[in-house]
């Protein structure tokens, strides 16, 4: 999915054709052009506001080396990927030229 629309629509579930709204919301605005839904469940004290942001993921350049131990193994980065969140993706490694006993 790469659009905000697809995104909201994802959260409304599918369009009714019927006229009603979607699960057992009493009122529903939907501002997709800013990434914007605005749902109340029927709740006389609660409405909820979804706000759909797209962020760009960057992929960091990591060392092809090993970047430190763990009890005595090496540990390699495999991927570092940066969105809404930090993702670090490791791996084990053996030092080069080493032979794991």
């Amino acid at each position: 999915m790469t659009e905000v629309e697809d995104v909201i629509a994802q959260l409304l579930g599918p369009p009714r054709t019927d006229g009603r709204l979607p699960r057992a919301w009493s009122s529903a605005e939907v501002r997709a052009a800013e990434g914007l839904a605005h749902l109340a469940y029927g709740d006389p004290d609660h409405t909820f506001t979804v706000t759909v942001t797209r962020v760009s993921r960057r992929r960091l350049l990591v060392p092809d080396d090993i970047v430190g131990t763990m009890a005595g193994v090496g540990i390699r980065l495999i991927e570092v990927v940066v969105g809404h969140d930090v993702r670090v993706t490791v791996t084990g490694a053996s030092p080069r030229g080493s032979v794991p006993a």
